[in-house]
């Protein structure tokens, strides 16, 4: 319990008009004064800082707070009635002796700077507030703390930061110099950076032909893995999980026991086993659409559109006109891939009710474009956007056909994607 009352000398002692005391304190005044007193005791228990009232000769801890009780992981039991010496709170005792001498001569002590032990022996840091006090006749200390540990330790750790910094500044700004000596010294030996630096231009084209054929290596890798996969899926997970609804089923007709217990019990157990394989089906389906290979371009892309007004509820139409018979599948492959992208960021990003696809074919080559009545964005304010990994995806997958992709939006004007391959030779 927070101590009862704190014992001071009264301020309002009145006199009567002659010069002499009042005989005593009014009702009125004891009422204000024990509702400063429940005050103080409401404002003791509740404060979120640790705050103690310990006796100033002998150290005796008369009351704490629960906030101190938490942080300190003592019990009420063990500090009441025990010195904070006895407790070993104090790391080194001649720092108590120190506050209590300031405290003498200067009547409080703020924002002191103390090491305390913790129950579990851990030392923390603090910032005390000390005032004295009367209670119950004899001096005592009023302490309130705020643990500072966190803090301290995040100064160290910037500390430490700035040093390495600054060491690191040091040491950057060093190389450079010795860098800058050695470009002057390549600046005077004329000839020998114009060679260097035409030997890099060749290793550089070499390096960007290497890197186009590592990517359409990968994208190449990339393909055939999706297929692998989406086999994977159709002919193991689908047809395992379609046995599974089927038993699931069979037990439904035929159920044992109780069969009202047990019915009810599976039914969502197959209708959510059911939802697991059309899940799985479409999962490979996106990861590699067969109908590229079986069906051919323009029946992929209408069917990914059925699945889209399904999925996202858009309003999509496709035109499709003079398309070859026969179009390669790595063309298939990259326009549809195109397409899916295109369709993916208008559903996530352009807040659109109308999307129009058109296919078209010429002597010239093969075009798609993608049309939304969305948003749209200024396509040449770089700053206002970056391009994503699917759009570079695009870009690259068309560069590797000598193909090329061109964007057109405005803010609140929708957007057009288009996608151009051109031929290089008669389709067979």
């Amino acid at each position: 319990m927070p101590p009862k009352t704190i014992k001071k000398k009264s301020s309002t002692e009145r006199r009567s008009p002659q010069g002499a005391r009042s005989p005593g304190i009014t009702p009125r005044r004891r009422a204000v004064s024990s509702a400063e007193e429940e005050l103080f005791a409401k404002a003791f228990r509740s404060s979120p800082h640790p705050i103690g009232i310990t006796e100033l000769e002998t150290g005796r801890c008369l009351e704490v707070n629960d906030a101190c009780l938490e942080i300190f992981g003592f019990r009420r039991h063990e500090v009441v009635g025990h010195t904070t010496l006895m407790l070993e709170i104090w790391p080194d005792p001649q720092e108590r002796i120190r506050l209590i001498d300031r405290l003498k001569s200067e009547g409080a002590v703020r924002n002191l700077e103390v090491s305390m032990r913790m129950k579990d022996g851990e030392l923390r840091q603090f910032i005390i507030s000390t005032d004295l006090i009367t209670l119950g006749g004899k001096p005592c200390l009023l302490t309130i703390g705020n643990d500072i540990t966190e803090r301290k330790k995040a100064e160290e750790t910037l500390r430490r930061v700035h040093d390495e910094l600054e060491h690191r500044v040091a040491e950057r700004t060093a190389e450079l110099m010795r860098s800058n000596e050695r470009l002057q010294t390549e600046i005077a030996e004329r000839k020998q950076a114009e060679e260097a630096l035409h030997q890099n231009q060749r290793e550089l084209q070499s390096s960007q032909a290497q890197l186009q054929d590592l990517t359409s290596k990968l994208l190449t890798a990339q393909e055939r893995e999706r297929q692998r996969i989406a086999r994977d899926l159709h002919d193991d997970f689908s047809q395992r999980l379609a046995a599974l609804v089927f038993d699931v089923a069979s037990l439904q007709r035929h159920p044992p026991l109780m069969p009202e217990l047990i019915g009810k019990a599976l039914e969502p157990v197959r209708e959510e086993l059911t939802q697991l394989s059309d899940d799985l089906h479409t999962l490979a389906y996106r990861l590699h659409p067969s109908l590229l290979r079986h069906a051919g371009l323009e029946m992929a892309i209408e069917d990914h559109i059925h699945e889209a007004i399904e999925r996202a509820g858009l309003c999509v139409s496709l035109e499709a006109k003079n398309l070859p018979k026969s179009i390669p599948l790595d063309w298939s492959t990259c326009l549809f891939r195109v397409f899916q992208e295109s369709l993916q960021n208008v559903a996530k990003h352009a807040k659109a009710t109308e999307v129009s696809v058109k296919l078209s074919g010429s002597s010239k080559g093969i075009g798609l474009s993608v049309i939304d009545n969305g948003k749209g964005f200024d396509a040449n304010d770089k700053s206002g956007h970056q391009e994503g990994l699917g759009l570079i995806s695009m870009q690259e997958r068309l560069r590797l056909l000598n193909g090329f992709l061109n964007i057109h939006s405005r803010p609140a004007d929708g957007t057009k994607v288009c996608a151009w391959i051109p031929f290089q030779e008669k389709i067979p």
